[in-house]
């Protein structure tokens, strides 16, 4: 019994120390990773290729990184393709503001600041100093021919990802 009660305050007395494992960024995005890689590749940020899915936190911090410290090295297509990521990438920042909470584009700006239900970055998003959610929905079409006819493949799903504090998050990618 005293054993038990000293692995639990051992338990709580630890879990402050904790860190939760970074929401991933999906390795089908194939367009996203190969950028990174080019931008590495060009040695204007550093990365671990062999660890892979990158989290949503690290993309930020290179994307961020490319575009400011290299920006003078980057080509225009670079230019618009960091910019283009950062919007999407942008809602994982540390500060606590919603970074579309006060947008025209925002459905629900006149209700809080701290959600928002975006047209840009199609989705519904909340963020605050403890707590970060996103809900997005993915639509698609695959359409493909050949000698015997065609065939065409639509699907539609949820991608979602939220953190708590430190110590909690969670990816959900539903199709």
């Amino acid at each position: 019994m005293r054993y038990r009660f000293l692995l639990i305050i051992a338990f709580f007395a630890l879990s402050n120390l904790t860190f939760a494992q970074n929401t991933p960024t999906h390795i089908t995005q194939v367009e996203l990773y190969d950028f990174i890689d080019e931008l590495a590749n060009e040695q204007l940020i550093f990365i671990n290729s062999v660890v892979k899915p990158y989290s949503r936190q690290q993309i930020y911090g290179w994307l961020s990184e490319a575009q400011s410290d290299t920006s003078a090295y980057l080509s225009r297509r670079q230019k618009k393709q960091i910019e283009f990521y950062l919007q999407e990438y942008q809602f994982v920042s540390t500060d606590s503001i919603n970074p579309y909470g006060d947008t025209k584009l925002n459905l629900i700006v006149k209700s809080s600041k701290k959600a928002s239900l975006h047209l840009t970055q199609y989705g519904f998003y909340y963020k605050d100093k403890q707590f970060t959610f996103a809900l997005k929905p993915i639509w698609g079409v695959d359409y493909r021919t050949n000698d015997s006819g065609s065939v065409r493949h639509f699907w539609g799903g949820l991608n979602a990802y939220a953190t708590v504090g430190k110590h909690w998050s969670f990816y959900a990618s539903l199709k």
